[in-house]
């Protein structure tokens, strides 16, 4: 609360950490405390409680985890998708489609025994990587950056992000993260809800969890920069060139 905040700013103060910027005062501001969620009422009164919007569309498969096994009665491994908006409060939104506040986002939540999960990881990896390859984009434009285990999400054992070479450098496309059971043990312990599965006689277990992430705005931004091309017109004299859209024709627009 408010001490936490003042013993921050005086730390700030006592260190006499400045704002690196070329600015005319490079002197911080207060303390303040951010909200990277929106939050909206649930009911139409003033005094309505306050919820969130989902910042994700992962969460409602793993709070739904039961409920599947229950109804699809799949054995280990499967996978779960979703497609819908997401939404972010962020700091400093921006930056084409990398910062935005509203975005169309595209998960799957791969469950398998955990002694496969790392083998499942690399396995998403391998195969996103080459569904951007086999759709359209260059070779030379698209890498995998495997982050070290101290860097990855408090959440995961393993994250492996597929990046793009936009005009402005190097930026993240597609993320493959391996989220343990850190999601259904964090829902069963606060819900109550008994969230592991049950394999024949085997003892019951929480299955770990392969996602792979991507925003729909920003894999049709990598398609459409990648597909941009000049060339020449055959019959210019004068060397006229045309602007053209390479793109696969299994994502290019089309009229019957």
């Amino acid at each position: 609360g408010a001490e936490v905040d003042a013993t921050f700013a005086r730390l700030a103060h006592d260190a006499r950490i400045v704002c690196p910027c070329e600015r005319a005062t490079r002197e911080f501001t207060d303390v303040r405390r951010f909200n990277l969620l929106f939050e909206t009422r649930y009911g139409c009164t003033e005094d309505a409680p306050t919820v969130p919007l989902r910042p994700e569309t992962a969460q409602g498969i793993f709070t739904q985890f039961a409920n599947i096994v229950a109804s699809v009665r799949k054995p280990l491994p499967f996978g779960v998708a979703q497609v819908g908006k997401s939404f972010r409060n962020e700091i400093s939104p921006g930056n084409v489609l990398f910062r935005m506040r509203e975005f169309e986002q595209m998960e799957m939540e791969f469950f398998c025994r955990p002694d496969d999960a790392s083998q499942w990881h690399s396995y998403w990896v391998r195969t996103c990587h080459e569904w951007l390859l086999s759709h359209g984009l260059r070779a030379e434009s698209v890498r995998l950056h495997a982050y070290p285990r101290e860097e990855c999400a408090h959440y995961a054992d393993a994250c492996t992000d597929i990046e793009f070479r936009f005009s402005f450098g190097w930026g993240e496309l597609w993320g493959i993260a391996n989220r343990t059971d850190f999601d259904l043990r964090r829902h069963a312990e606060h819900s109550g809800v008994d969230l592991r599965f049950r394999h024949g006689n085997e003892e019951p277990a929480y299955p770990f969890c392969i996602e792979p992430a991507v925003g729909l705005d920003r894999l049709f931004l990598v398609f459409l920069t990648d597909a941009f091309d000049r060339e020449e017109v055959p019959e210019s004299k004068d060397g006229t060139d045309r602007v053209v859209m390479r793109l696969d024709p299994r994502i290019s627009p089309y009229q019957i």
